[in-house]
């Protein structure tokens, strides 16, 4: 058919080429990390022992060795109960000191807070990250 090409064939070279002109990524980076608040709520009751808890340990272990440098983050382990890592602060500073305190803190995260209540740290996250 006149004016139809057929698609490429896998064995044809096709070639992409991106113009980054103007990307600092320097500022990109900067821009990532800056005024970025992570908060990990994790459900430490109960009904979490076993694999589940184990599988939850191992995704939050991934999420916290991908944050950006320089962003701020917080664990909030909740049951009938609930602690915050920082522990009063507003959060942490993502640096190596701190990525590893809370690998060590996720490792010992044991399905030990009894009944599952969200309300109560929900409440204290607002209170103490959003400003409004």
């Amino acid at each position: 058919m006149p004016g139809f090409t057929d698609p490429p064939q896998p064995q044809d070279e096709v070639a992409i080429t991106v113009d980054d002109e103007g990307i600092d990524e320097d500022e990109v980076a900067s821009t990532l990390s800056k005024d970025h608040m992570f908060i990990f709520v994790v459900d430490q009751s109960g009904s979490m022992s076993g694999q589940k808890m184990e599988i939850t340990k191992r995704a939050l272990e991934l999420f916290l060795m991908s944050l950006p440098v320089g962003s701020r983050f917080d664990i909030v382990s909740f049951g009938t109960r609930h602690e915050f890592l920082s522990q009063g602060q507003e959060g942490m500073e993502y640096n190596e000191a701190n990525k590893s305190k809370a690998m060590t803190y996720v490792q010992d995260m044991y399905a030990n807070f009894g009944g599952t209540n969200i309300a109560n740290p929900m409440t204290d996250i607002f209170s103490k990250f959003v400003k409004v």
